[in-house]
């Protein structure tokens, strides 16, 4: 059983964005890939004591890789993919990077928020708004285990590319860095001081 709430910061500079989130606050780790291979990276995560680890790297890269693949007509091995996903729990919450372009935005905000809404937020690439959305954060169900939402890859079409209406709910305007952010104050996430 996990003893950290895991969360999976998907952004170009997300190793920086980890790194110097948790040197800022109390009570978050960071657990960084140490190379792109690294397949114990959530392993280490899952036995952190913090009350949250920010991990540098999603469990499923190789299939969302695939998944945008096979979207944008390219050759793929999507199959292949899933079936040598992780097995185990997924990340307890995404963090998306708001400035993600391309195919993976459907994986990211279309997949996974269709697979448990509450559990995926997008956030600016700053200290500041990755501290606001762990403060913001909202419950809901669980993401499934990693190797369904793998296996959901083979059927999902992106509601963009169906043509079917966007999920309700996903308002990625409004509050500083799109969903669910806030400004409040958590007891839990305080600002280390700079003499510490």
């Amino acid at each position: 059983m996990a003893t950290t709430t895991t969360v999976c910061v998907v952004a170009k500079n997300a190793r920086e964005l980890v790194e110097a989130t948790a040197g800022l606050a109390t009570n978050v780790a960071a657990e960084v890939a140490r190379s792109a291979a690294d397949a114990d990276v959530w392993r280490r995560a899952h036995r952190r004591s913090a009350v949250y680890t920010l991990v540098d790297v999603d469990p499923l890269a190789p299939v969302v890789v695939e998944w945008a693949k096979r979207l944008d007509g390219e050759d793929h091995d999507l199959e292949t993919a899933i079936g040598v996903a992780p097995r185990g729990p997924a990340p307890d919450y995404y963090f998306v990077s708001d400035a993600l372009e391309g195919t993976k935005v459907h994986w990211y905000l279309g997949l996974l928020v269709d697979a448990a809404p509450a559990r995926v937020m997008t956030v600016r690439e700053r200290v500041d708004d990755v501290l606001a959305a762990l403060r913001s954060r909202r419950t809901g169900p669980s993401l499934p285990d990693l190797a369904e939402v793998a296996s959901r890859a083979r059927s999902y079409v992106p509601t963009a590319l169906s043509g079917a209406p966007a999920p309700p709910g996903l308002d990625l305007g409004g509050a500083p860095g799109g969903l669910g952010l806030g400004s409040e104050k958590d007891p839990v996430i305080e600002g280390r001081h700079a003499n510490e």
